[in-house]
């Protein structure tokens, strides 16, 4: 009898050996493709997230519901939620294993229904999560980029994202420049719906938000080369908050474009320690000359800035909030 005790205690012990060596072995594994797939390392929360175990919280509990912006933490990568009066709109879902942190956070701010999801471009650190996205929400409509003016992009991530939209049953819209979408109170305007090009940057949507007491502009990775265009057309792009080009890089957010923008704050999305460098010092300089407040989510974590009065409040998951 003894013997026998012994032999299952040891098996008992192998086993929860095993699952400790598995999990050990998946998380470095995990990790080092992060790393080599984003050129930064992944933080406990985003590791966690692959699993689903990342409570992805929402900063606060008491933001209102008139009208808020949230620059979701996904790493190197970007995913912005944008809510007015009960409606919301998600602009890319980060990458592959930030699928559920995303789906994590929607649950936890009560987003139970997308009325849009944006893709700006089809580039894995802005389409990867979508899958989880559309596996896991109702989704009415999702905007894409006009795929005729680049080649047609034939990543495993790209077609999983097409079969995803096809089995959620979303309407799936390609977007034109002018275009402008009701959302709760608000509305969103399609400034520009790329060029012709080799680059799938420069497919990215440029979108101007029109809320309650606050306005965004994103423009996902798009360069200097669709900056100018926009430019040229004379497009209206002052906005309170804007969303910094290809996470900060130098080769968007020229001065010319940040200046027309003249935004009270300047948010970049990017990973700790990310081998591109971003934000790169070209970009800060201009935030610096324009008078523009750098926010950071590989400093602060998840951003939200929504309207209190005449001032716009900030919440991040690093810090406490600040009036403007």
């Amino acid at each position: 009898m003894a013997k026998t005790r012994r032999t299952r205690k040891t098996k008992k012990t192998i086993s929860i050996a095993a699952v400790v060596v598995l999990a050990v072995l998946w998380v470095a594994g995990n990790a080092a493709a992060y790393t080599l797939r984003t050129g930064s390392f992944p933080t406990i929360d985003q590791l966690l997230g692959q699993l689903g175990l990342s409570d992805a919280r929402p900063v606060s509990g008491s933001i209102p519901t008139e009208a808020s912006l949230h620059f979701i933490d996904v790493g190197q990568g970007d995913s912005t939620l944008i809510l007015s009066d009960g409606h919301a709109c998600l602009v890319d879902a980060g990458e592959v294993d930030q699928g559920q942190t995303v789906v994590n956070y929607l649950n936890a701010v009560g987003v139970d229904k997308l009325d849009y999801l944006v893709m700006t471009h089809p580039h894995s650190d802005h389409i990867g999560g979508m899958q989880k996205v559309l596996e896991q929400m109702e989704v009415d409509t999702v905007l894409l980029p006009d795929f005729t003016l680049a080649p047609t992009p034939t990543t495993s991530v790209f077609e999983r994202t097409l079969n995803a939209i096809d089995q959620n049953g979303a309407e799936a819209v390609t977007a034109q420049a002018g275009q402008i979408y009701p959302l709760g109170q608000g509305e969103f305007k399609v400034l520009g719906a790329g060029i012709e090009t080799d680059d799938y940057n420069n497919l990215s949507l440029v979108l101007r938000f029109d809320l309650p007491g606050v306005s965004l502009l994103c423009s996902g990775d798009a360069e200097a080369e669709v900056e100018r265009e926009l430019l040229s057309e004379g497009a209206w792009l002052g906005a309170d908050v804007f969303q910094a080009g290809h996470h900060g890089s130098s080769t968007s957010n020229s001065p010319e474009f940040v200046q027309a923008i003249s935004p009270r704050y300047m948010v970049v999305s990017c990973g700790q320690d990310n081998s591109y460098g971003h934000p790169h010092a070209e970009t800060l300089q201009t935030a610096r000359q324009v008078g523009a407040e750098v926010l950071r989510t590989d400093e602060l974590g998840s951003i939200v800035i929504y309207p209190e009065g005449s001032a716009l409040t900030v919440e991040t998951t690093a810090e406490g909030d600040a009036a403007a």
